[in-house]
């Protein structure tokens, strides 16, 4: 299981790696690093601790975000998308039909 302490190592390596190539490249930005995990650090069983830690995270432009969180909330994004794609298909579909009968009415060119 991962700590808190190898966790801030990590970020603070691929943090500077990512700042040198913005900077390098003529491109002063902030970089926001997203920690993908399996389950959340261990000193995280204490509430205050993951406060602490979270806020220490969110200082440095850093989240945890847990694999099964990822799954679902992209899981979910593609069930948004299908379902605005299906409205906008009967949208076109009804769009098609109204243009259709328009031609119709104007008769024959």
């Amino acid at each position: 299981m991962i700590t808190t302490g190898s966790l801030f190592s990590q970020l603070q390596k691929y943090r500077n790696a990512a700042t040198k190539v913005l900077m390098e490249s003529g491109r002063d930005e902030s970089v926001e690093t997203v920690c993908v995990l399996g389950r959340h650090p261990k000193s995280w069983e204490n509430s205050r601790t993951r406060a602490e830690e979270e806020a220490a995270l969110g200082a440095i432009g850093a989240r945890i975000v847990l694999y099964d969180q990822l799954i679902e909330n992209a899981q979910k994004a593609y069930a948004d998308y299908v379902e605005k794609h299906k409205e906008i298909t009967r949208l076109a579909t009804l769009i098609g039909r109204i243009s259709s009968a328009d031609r119709g009415a104007l008769g024959p060119s």
